[in-house]
């Protein structure tokens, strides 16, 4: 009898195989999506889905495809080591989904829980299961915009030599690395936060929005990687705050024409 059950869980574990192993070949086997510029950022990429989100418009403006990438609300660092990575808070962070998109693994991400009770944005779910057939071999650009949401959250800058992702910057160039090595053809472009309307708010770290501005150029400095210092360039200021942003953060249309148009100003000129 005992035999007889051992025979039946066998014949059970080879019918799943024949199910299983075929639908993950078939996935590792799929096409994958080429994009001359792939995006990752935050909501100030990720929040509009359409023609006129910035990244659309950046391809657009350079005859290039592109690939939006960017998700609302999330931060370069990640939450400390004894954190869960299956929270979106986590998980979503640029580290983690760097580290997703350069080993083509995106299951900690696809299977994340949302931290409160509002859930995930809209849009995550859609964004990170089209990324899984993202080719970045084939990427001319890898766009990254993160910062702001870090310095709202308190999140260490760390400094340049950092190498813990726990802090804005040791986040960047760890992530900045794993795109490296996975795709060495692609050149890493790093955009800084645009503007926050109280600048002078000084976050729970000490820091200001200008101090992770100016640490995140000194760290695209030492790694030799582009940096659109689009803080510095100011294109947003107390007279046309209104115009150019929802509430001193979100760009309106009108200032997503004007970040993309500065971000296309600085690739055709390519000011290292």
């Amino acid at each position: 009898m005992k035999d007889k059950k051992n025979r039946i869980i066998q014949i059970a574990a080879g019918i799943c195989l024949l199910i299983i192993l075929p639908a993950v070949l078939l996935w590792k086997n799929a096409p994958r999506n080429a994009y001359d510029i792939i995006f990752l950022g935050d909501s100030i990429f990720g929040n509009v889905q359409d023609a006129t989100s910035v990244p659309a418009l950046v391809g657009a403006s350079l005859e290039m495809s592109s690939f939006n990438g960017g998700l609302g609300g999330t931060t370069a660092s990640c939450l400390p080591e004894n954190a869960r990575e299956d929270v979106i808070a986590n998980s979503a962070s640029l580290f983690y989904l760097a580290r997703a998109f350069s080993e083509n693994n995106f299951s900690v991400i696809l299977s994340a829980q949302p931290v409160h009770d509002e859930g995930n944005v809209w849009y995550f779910e859609d964004t990170v299961e089209a990324m899984r057939y993202v080719d970045g071999s084939k990427a001319r650009y890898i766009i990254i915009e993160h910062g702001l949401n870090d310095y709202f959250y308190g999140r260490e800058i760390g400094t340049i030599e950092d190498t813990t992702p726990v802090t804005f910057l040791g986040a960047l160039r760890r992530s900045i690395e794993m795109l490296r090595d996975a795709f060495p053809e692609a050149e890493i472009v790093l955009v800084t936060p645009v503007y926050y309307e109280n600048e002078e708010r000084i976050a729970t770290t000490g820091a200001s929005i200008a101090e992770y501005v100016w640490a995140e150029v000194s760290l695209a400095e030492d790694m030799n990687v582009l940096c659109y210092n689009a803080y510095e360039e100011n294109f947003i200021t107390a007279e046309n705050v209104d115009a150019l942003t929802e509430d001193g953060v979100h760009l309106t249309e009108e200032g997503r024409c004007v970040l993309a148009n500065g971000i296309v100003e600085f690739l055709t000129e390519d000011k290292r």
